[in-house]
């Protein structure tokens, strides 16, 4: 995945999160990131990312996206 324009730096650190929490308020969206594991309770989180309401907006857009042109189902239904 590349985009023109952006700046990725070397030696980012790629972390798996099957566990998401959301918070917001009116003036920012908190997105709280982890693992959760099935022999144990609770989750493990490890980032927490902190963002305007517009910028949450674009990221779900953004997610929706993916999402939609990565699910095979969707993928044969826009084919035919």
């Amino acid at each position: 995945m590349q985009d023109e324009g952006r700046v990725r730096p070397d030696g980012l650190e790629g972390k798996y999160a099957n566990y998401f929490d959301v918070g917001f308020n009116a003036n920012e969206v908190v997105i709280d990131f982890g693992q959760a594991f099935t022999d144990r309770s609770g989750a493990a989180v490890h980032t927490r990312i902190v963002m305007s309401p517009a910028s949450a907006q674009a990221l779900q857009a953004m997610l929706g996206e993916c999402a939609r042109v990565s699910d095979p189902r969707r993928r044969a239904e826009d084919e035919s």
